[in-house]
């Protein structure tokens, strides 16, 4: 775990989140609407968010979706591997039309 994970947790935001996740309806935020484009980056070892996850809304939008999973990353995927990350942003970016 990236040393920035180990501490700073914050319970009450934790609870708000899950409080907002349950009270909110899964097709509100799974399938974003064209012509929207859908970027899942997600760490190989996501036990919290299994990249399985990420390939069924991949799969969902079609040709609209681009699944990037990163190796040697779980749920702290930015601070684990931040580079990564940022190439498939900017990977996706360069290849919108204009």
């Amino acid at each position: 775990m990236p040393p920035s994970w180990e501490t700073g947790w914050w319970p009450a935001a934790a609870r708000a989140q899950g409080r907002a996740t349950e009270a909110t309806p899964l097709a509100d935020w799974w399938v974003p609407p064209d012509p929207l484009s859908v970027l899942a980056v997600v760490g190989r070892d996501d036990r919290i968010a299994p990249p399985a996850n990420a390939v069924d809304l991949v799969a969902s939008v079609g040709r609209r979706g681009r699944l990037v999973v990163v190796d040697r990353a779980g749920h702290a995927l930015l601070p684990e591997q931040p580079e990564a990350v940022a190439a498939s942003v900017v990977a996706m970016v360069d290849d919108l039309d204009p």
